[in-house]
């Protein structure tokens, strides 16, 4: 007998025993929700409820089955009223600030909750880089900074929070702190062509042509199916007076994107120039 039918079975027997004991319906439906068997989960879960009104456990994994069902209100009614039971648990202000911000695109809603997670928890990194990234998504740079050195600070030395905190020093056009988080995702990622091509950009907003277009280069060998690399380089082309070169740039760019509006516009400018 495998561990899952073990442990079903360990749970029908508690159930057997004492058909009013909410935990071991609670326990059950753990077991059916971690091998994706939704319908006896919410079965379990509901009767758990239906026994103990005021398990906000309960709440937050019957909504973790809505999750997984798409049933996307319902997932956010559960998540509620367990934060309503239990409003000082971090990880339900945590789930439903996603779920405001990945389903229900209301950055306002989730940006309350992700407060409320780092009050409750002040030592999550992950908290502080997702708020982070949202902060960014609302154009407070200064915010997403702060939030995404915290995280940094406490241990969250990921790719994805230099990118974040890069991008926001980018957009404030803090360009030496850029490219020093660039140069760091690079270290950790080599082959990741954002990290390249977001270092070939910061380069780029400081004229350092020919140290941005290496950047350029090894972001298309990476994924060359990026256009906003191609269009970047032809930038450089074009301030370099390589009208040729600049104009197969944009090409490029157009044929993956034929809606890139930088490469309609500068393949307009070099036309003009080119043989």
């Amino acid at each position: 007998m495998d561990d899952i039918a073990l442990k079903i079975d360990e749970c029908n027997e508690r159930i057997m025993n004492n058909p009013n004991d909410a935990s071991a319906y609670v326990d059950r439906g753990d077991v059916f929700l971690d091998s994706a068997n939704y319908d006896a989960a919410l079965q379990d879960f509901t009767t758990a409820l239906k026994l103990d009104k005021t398990d906000a456990y309960s709440y937050s994994k019957r909504g973790m089955v809505y999750l997984n069902l798409q049933k996307l209100d319902e997932v956010l009614a559960d998540w509620t009223k367990a934060i309503e039971l239990q409003p000082d648990s971090a990880a339900y202000c945590w789930n439903r600030g996603l779920l405001y911000a990945n389903f229900f695109n209301d950055n306002n809603a989730a940006l309350n909750d992700f407060n409320k997670a780092i009050e409750n928890n002040p030592n999550d990194p992950v908290y502080y880089q997702r708020r982070g990234l949202l902060y960014s998504d609302l154009e407070e740079y200064d915010k997403a900074i702060s939030d995404l050195s915290k995280a940094l600070e406490l241990g969250c030395n990921d790719v994805n929070t230099y990118s974040c905190r890069g991008s926001a020093y980018l957009e404030k056009k803090q360009l030496d702190e850029a490219i020093a988080d660039f140069r760091k995702m690079i270290s950790l990622d080599p082959n990741n062509s954002v990290a390249h091509h977001l270092l070939g950009e910061a380069l780029f907003f400081k004229q350092q042509y020919d140290d941005a277009l290496p950047e350029f280069n090894k972001a298309i060998e990476i994924d060359p199916n990026e256009p906003a690399s191609y269009y970047r380089r032809g930038e450089i082309y074009r301030r370099k007076g390589q009208w040729d070169a600049a104009r197969i740039e944009y090409e490029k760019a157009l044929k993956l994107d034929p809606t890139h509006g930088g490469a309609n516009a500068s393949l307009k400018v070099v036309a003009k120039y080119c043989m």
